[in-house]
């Protein structure tokens, strides 16, 4: 009976870290969206200076996508690997992953938009929607973990 138990409990240490892993990563997320949705209001909105919608998505986008790299690698992904090569493979790789999902992103917000929803409602489910493919990528790609893991 013992013998049974053992493979329950490794698969519900399984459990318990991936699903840790995702929340860590949706946490950073979080931070990420609001540093994103923080930098493209304010430099859409004329607070700061009143670009187009899709060039202040990008760079609110881009510093966002800077951020979660640092953070998924110390925080979710536990990846204490600084050598420079290593670095900038990772976040080559985090980047590129971010980027598709950041055309993901830009791809829903104009359509959205176009469609006759307000920006900020088009904002949210488009930050959404990109950020999805983002923890799959780099689970498995940009940390070399297996998905379910």
């Amino acid at each position: 009976m013992l013998a049974n138990m053992k493979p329950l409990q490794e698969k519900k240490k399984v459990y318990v870290s991936f699903l840790s892993k995702i929340i860590c990563f949706a946490l950073i997320g979080g931070s990420g969206f609001f540093m994103n949705y923080f930098i493209s209001y304010l430099f859409s909105s004329g607070i700061i200076v009143n670009w187009w919608y899709i060039h202040a998505s990008m760079l609110g986008i881009g510093v966002s996508m800077t951020s979660n790299f640092i953070l998924n690698k110390i925080f979710t992904f536990k990846d204490r690997n600084f050598s420079l090569p290593h670095l900038f493979r990772q976040y080559a790789f985090y980047l590129l992953f971010s980027v598709i999902g950041a055309g993901i992103q830009l791809f829903v917000l104009y359509f959205l938009v176009e469609a006759g929803i307000i920006y900020p409602i088009s904002l949210l489910l488009g930050v959404i929607i990109g950020s999805i493919s983002n923890f799959i990528f780099n689970k498995k790609w940009t940390f070399y973990e297996k998905i379910w893991s």
